[in-house]
């Protein structure tokens, strides 16, 4: 049995494929005054994975940040608290 063989019959004996870890995000502001993320996943385990782009336009700075915070792992907060306030 050769490899790709081997893996066919992993695949569909349901072997669990792993979820790609995020190893890093790049940001670039686009040429219509937007946003674009690019996430760089792990190749650890579970093969090549394509990056993630994911885009915001130029009057969704607030998702952005909402994306940049939540892929970072970043708490969020409520806007309007003291919390993270520079003191």
């Amino acid at each position: 049995m050769n490899a790709s063989e081997v893996m066919d019959v992993n695949m569909r004996s349901g072997m669990k494929k792993s979820k790609p870890e995020m190893k890093s995000m790049e940001y670039e502001r686009s040429a219509n005054g937007g946003h674009i993320f690019t996430h760089r996943m792990s190749q650890d385990g579970g093969g090549y994975h394509d990056p993630e782009v994911h885009t915001f336009g130029a009057d969704e700075g607030d998702k952005a940040m909402a994306h940049f915070a939540q892929s970072a792992g970043l708490p969020m907060g409520d806007k309007d608290s003291a919390a993270g306030a520079a003191t």
